[in-house]
């Protein structure tokens, strides 16, 4: 059957609802708002903060009023106070649910914090959050916090498509005595990322008394692999009882492939369905349209959306053809084969992870494409300057791993090139920091070749299988690109500093130097998630460290790693004769301190010591 249509299966109705408007011309008050009380969860009690909640079809509302003065001008305030951590989810569900985005708020109305913390377990996702408003207001007795979230920013979600979701709310407050956690549903790991699961509070829409039809429909699923069907979600409110019409239409451009139409008795109030699509027949690889139209209670609703078609079939003849270029030992360009492969398991693995964002299938056209260059003996990838995302294959488990590469202006085969090895840090890819384009200034200046190897482990610490890659990324470079052995660096921020420290002590006769920003300076340290488990301090190879240059930048702010624990590193090291430079910023946070005019100059002398030194 290529077309289902059914009702949303229903979730007993909880006892607490968001009021659903038509329209919040203005930021609601607090007397339309449902009004709902915070529980302290953790920490001293000095009076529970309460919260406010409200929405319409473009926005959710939400207000946090806490009692006595804040400060929510912190580093990182939703996650160290004062500030708050909202989290959203389509599921109501019994226990933790795996899908939900969650949203960090903190700053004051001029200098607002607003990120996108998690989204599936994905830590810092890259949400558009320009529409997004936030204001901050206080007077001598109590402190306000008032924000507007649009609807796109938490999708799938849709007010009309769901009769309940679920929830959280996280209120962070700092004092001489500590923090304080408050929340709408206890949940200690509302900010660990040792799981991906959050506890959340389910709760309902409640519509008022709307006097007109609405309708809204969304994709939760827009892309056709073979197996799952296209999935969309339609929700209709009508004020009295009707019939209403649907009509299902799937085009490929102007052509009509398929049109389904149906009539169904509505009583008043809102109702939810789902449809299904699966192809009637194979259908290439590419962007179609599904047109979704209906009347009832004497209006009408049309709205187009893309759906997507990535063909097994097609995808397996390319992964087939491209597994073979491996196996050929004349094959002349292994890497860009891996990287070939590797585009086609990135854009599977993004279906998988987001099944409603928009599917980027040039990832299969790329793929496809290199492997005709690939049979005509032509190199696909191209050694050019500029940034790439490529792949090799993990002696640790055969898997391909992915890593970035940063090419300076003017490089070329012709000469050798110094390289900085910089790892990222926790919870996030390789992309974001191998995009920074204060990274790309440097390496041009400097002509100086970057990797981005990609951690595989969430809070790995750079041990284990991500220690064994990052050698084994090097390696594979080494092979494929004329670099300077003698003038090999490797950095990292945070997590990436500590792995910067571990890696590159441990195998110093490949590197030239080290460089740690914002980075954890030793396991075990208290205030670092999970790293009771590890012991590794770099005073303990102080020996290694004398033949490495060192530098080391941190913010004496830095509420993630505080600085003493750096500081009590920087001194052990120099009295076993090592003679670290130690940057430090005052006032600085977790990297927001102007590293790059650290690293350029010593780099530049780092290099030219390392070239009148072959051998480090």
């Amino acid at each position: 059957m290529a077309l289902e249509l059914f009702p949303t299966p229903s979730w007993p109705r909880p006892n607490f609802a968001i009021p659903f408007y038509l329209e919040c011309k203005k930021y609601p008050q607090d007397g339309e708002m449902a009004a709902r009380p915070l529980l302290c969860v953790a920490g001293p009690e000095n009076g529970a903060p309460a919260s406010f909640w409200a929405c319409d079809r473009e926005s959710l509302y939400l207000a946090v009023e806490v009692p006595g003065r804040a400060e929510p001008g912190g580093n990182e305030a939703w996650r160290f106070g004062d500030g708050f951590l909202l989290t959203v989810s389509p599921k109501a569900e019994d226990g933790p649910v795996h899908c939900y985005t969650s949203l960090g708020f903190g700053g004051t109305s001029r200098k607002p914090q607003i990120v996108a913390v998690n989204r599936d377990g994905t830590w810092f996702p890259p949400l558009d959050l320009a529409k997004v408003k936030y204001r901050f207001q206080q007077d001598k007795d109590k402190a306000r916090f008032s924000v507007s979230v649009p609807w796109s920013v938490l999708e799938p979600l849709r007010p009309l498509l769901y009769e309940t979701i679920s929830v959280n709310l996280t209120v962070l407050r700092r004092s001489e005595e500590g923090r304080t956690i408050y929340q709408l549903a206890a949940d200690e790991d509302f900010d660990t990322e040792s799981t991906a699961l959050r506890r959340l509070l389910p709760v309902g829409f409640s519509y008022g008394d709307l006097n007109r039809p609405l309708a809204q429909s969304f994709l939760t699923r827009n892309c056709w692999r073979g197996a799952e069907p296209l999935q969309l979600n339609l929700g209709l409110y009508n004020p009295e009882t009707c019939t209403a019409r649907l009509d299902f239409i799937i085009k490929d451009g102007a052509n009509i492939l398929e049109s389904h139409s149906s009539s169904v008795e509505l009583a008043s109030g809102c109702h939810h369905w789902t449809l299904k699509w699966s192809p009637q027949g194979p259908l290439p690889t590419g962007k179609y349209c599904l047109e979704v139209g209906g009347q009832g209670g004497g209006r009408s609703y049309k709205k187009q959306h893309h759906v997507y078609v990535l063909n097994p079939q097609e995808v397996s003849g390319v992964r087939t053809d491209l597994l073979r270029l491996e196996e050929n030992i004349n094959c002349l360009y292994p890497g860009a084969v891996l990287t070939a492969l590797a585009k086609l398991e990135w854009l599977e693995n993004s279906l998988e992870d987001c099944t409603w964002k928009t599917p980027n299938l040039a990832g299969f056209t790329e793929a496809k494409t290199m492997r005709d260059s690939l049979r005509k003996g032509l190199n696909p990838l191209a050694d050019e300057a500029g940034l790439s995302r490529r792949a090799f294959r993990s002696p640790v488990d055969g898997s391909l791993q992915a890593y970035s590469l940063y090419l300076p202006r003017g490089f070329s085969l012709e000469q050798k090139w110094p390289l900085l090895v910089f790892l990222h840090g926790n919870g996030v890819d390789e992309l974001a920091l191998a995009a920074n384009p204060e990274a790309h200034k440097l390496a041009d200046r400097l002509g100086m070749v970057l990797l981005f190897p990609r951690a595989r482990t969430v809070g790995g610490f750079y041990l284990g299988p991500d220690e064994k890659d990052v050698m084994a990324n090097l390696a594979f470079l080494k092979k494929r690109l004329p670099l300077d052995w003698d003038r090999i660096f490797i950095g990292g921020f945070s997590l990436g500093g500590f792995g910067a420290w571990h890696i590159g002590l441990r195998h110093p006769g490949h590197f030239a130097g080290i460089v740690v920003i914002s980075g954890v300076p030793a396991l075990p340290l208290a205030e670092i998630e999970g790293s009771a488990e590890h012991q590794f301090n770099p005073a303990d190879f102080a020996d290694n460290a004398k033949r490495l240059s060192l530098l080391v930048i941190h913010g004496t702010k830095d509420s993630a790693v505080p600085v003493d624990s750096v500081r009590k590193v920087i001194e052990a090291l120099r009295e076993k004769g090592a003679e670290p430079v130690y940057k430090e910023h005052l006032n600085g946070g977790h990297g927001d301190c102007d590293w790059p005019a650290d690293l350029a100059p010593w780099l530049k002398t780092a290099l030219g010591r390392a070239e009148r030194t072959p051998g480090v």
